[in-house]
């Protein structure tokens, strides 16, 4: 999952204290954009890997994992607030309709079940790591 839609939501999760959706202590294995386009370049010249399936992300980390790395880089002090399910589906569908609503939501009940917690294959592409998030996150400060 791309970790810049969470980074956009910096000034909201200032204002609220914290990261709330329905993600509970589900683990998201996230990516950049960057780090993908880099991944697919090598992918398309290289032929040994040009047609597998990868997952290409860094290590899977919690929401209060993420809050801690976004407080470190923004001097932030951001919690985890879990939602159910229903709540995030109302509050994500009031603020931005019916169907991106629904299917951001999905996204993070995606995580609580598991979905997102992919091992990553990235340095088998790259013939290096994933950035941590960490870095991926003063990487869009730093833009």
């Amino acid at each position: 999952m791309y970790i810049e839609p969470d980074l956009e939501y910096i000034e909201q999760y200032k204002t609220k204290g914290c990261i709330w959706n329905s993600a509970g202590d589900g683990k998201c294995a996230y990516t950049s954009r960057e780090e993908l386009a880099n991944a697919y370049v090598q992918m398309l010249l290289n032929d040994s890997i040009k047609y597998n399936v990868y997952n290409l992300a860094a290590t899977p980390i919690t929401q209060q994992e993420l809050a801690n790395e976004i407080n470190k880089t923004y001097s932030t002090k951001l919690t985890y607030k879990q939602l159910s399910s229903e709540e995030y589906l109302e509050e994500r569908k009031a603020e931005l309709g019916n169907f991106i609503g629904t299917v951001v939501s999905g996204i993070y009940d995606g995580i609580n079940n598991g979905s997102f917690n992919v091992a990553s294959d990235y340095e088998k592409v790259m013939n290096r790591k994933h950035k941590l998030v960490s870095e991926l996150i003063k990487d869009f400060k730093n833009k």
